[in-house]
């Protein structure tokens, strides 16, 4: 019950991110030009963002600060966190497969669906890498690069794009996923802290909850769900404060 609570208030909080996003990309854009039109929801939008990440770092203020490696932070996989994380890998794998395989064309696109594929194996290796004590954080820097690439891609996408409305959100759940897998791998190397590994995979989780929002293709959304399903996974991990020595 207590790895459940622990993700709690990202589910919770993204649950409410989703529907301001999925209300705003409905009603708060006109639908001839693409431009903002006045509408509430854009600052509720604003708000909540930093809302939520003030929040979700409150909740984990009193997890200690540790570097003593992911076996220290992290209760080895077992059970239902297995099975998220393994879903998380899988979905990642499905989302790049169903880029290199679809209509869509492009360089970018593919190589998106073929980092989509790599961090989809690199990310199931590192579960059972993990499940047979080794070290996983190698492997777990492929997903980083995805995120990276995704960031890049969406970000040209809209370098011309006055309207911020429209493509901020995704962009913040694309960082807050590279800066979330970075974390994750380096406390692997005795280089990252728990505590904000932890407040970053929940305002990943939170804010991909709410980018679901914006998937406009069935590779859009195994992106976010696997990002979704892999943050959970990592969360529900978690050692609890009694369970690990102050650094």
């Amino acid at each position: 019950m207590k790895k459940v609570i622990s993700l709690l208030p990202a589910v919770l909080l993204g649950a409410v991110g989703f529907l301001l996003r999925w209300s705003q990309v409905r009603s708060a854009f006109d639908a001839q030009t693409g431009l903002a039109v006045p509408s509430v929801l854009h600052l509720l939008l604003a708000v909540w963002v930093v809302v939520t990440a003030v929040l979700l770092a409150l909740w984990f203020r009193k997890m200690p600060k540790i570097a003593e490696g992911a076996a220290a932070a992290f209760r080895c996989p077992d059970g239902a966190e297995l099975m998220v994380l393994i879903g998380g890998a899988f979905l990642y794998l499905a989302a790049g497969a169903w880029q290199i395989l679809g209509v869509e064309t492009g360089f970018a696109w593919r190589l998106l669906g073929a980092l989509g594929v790599l961090a989809g194996v690199s990310l199931l290796a590192a579960v059972f890498q993990w499940r047979r004590g080794g070290q996983m954080g190698n492997l777990l820097l492929v997903p980083v690069l995805l995120n990276v690439m995704w960031l890049l891609v969406t970000y040209r996408n809209h370098a011309d794009d006055p309207v911020t409305e429209r493509y901020f959100l995704p962009i913040l759940a694309m960082a807050a996923l590279t800066y979330a897998f970075f974390q994750l791998a380096a406390l692997c190397f005795s280089a990252g802290r728990r505590r904000r590994a932890l407040v970053f995979a929940a305002l990943a989780l939170a804010l991909s909850i709410a980018a679901l929002g914006d998937a406009g293709d069935l590779a859009e959304l195994g992106y976010w769900a696997g990002g979704i399903l892999s943050m959970g996974g990592f969360l529900l991990c978690a050692r609890g404060p009694e369970e690990v020595p102050e650094e």
